[in-house]
């Protein structure tokens, strides 16, 4: 789970987090090869459940507005942690499309972020990098 805190009075960006999962699976290697996280990572430096959920909760606590660029991010998490995210939540994505009228788009968040001159930062597919580029994207496309 990749968390970015902003503060949307100043928009700016607060913190990024990383939260890595154990899991009691075998990860493919596609997954490995689009995430960077093999088994051996995950039951090295990933927690438990328990405790991803406790930081969720933390750095994400409810009323906090949820940005995302895909509409089952959120509900995915909720079910894995069995937890309730707040409430209110935006689709980058989406308010992109509609901005750019591009309706019928589907974009990468590369695309999205190359429209505004931006490059993505990090590795794709690593959670924390995702939601600091989706935050990134976001700060542009309300300014």
């Amino acid at each position: 789970v990749g968390i970015t805190t902003l503060n949307l009075e100043s928009r700016t960006i607060l913190a990024k987090y990383s939260i890595p999962i154990k899991v009691d699976f075998e990860i493919s290697p596609e997954i490995c090869d689009l995430t960077g996280w093999t088994n051996q990572k995950l039951n090295k430096c990933g927690v438990d459940l328990i405790e991803a959920k406790r930081r969720v909760e933390k750095y994400c606590p409810p009323g906090r507005l949820i940005i995302m660029d895909q509409d089952d991010e959120a509900p995915y998490i909720e079910r894995s942690l069995n937890m309730r995210l707040g409430i209110s939540r935006l689709n980058v994505s989406t308010l992109y499309r509609i901005l750019n009228n591009q309706l019928e788009a589907s974009l990468s968040l590369e695309d999205m972020l190359k429209y505004y001159g931006l490059t993505f930062i990090g590795r794709q597919h690593k959670a924390d990098h995702d939601s600091y580029n989706i935050a990134r994207l976001f700060l542009e496309v309300v300014k």
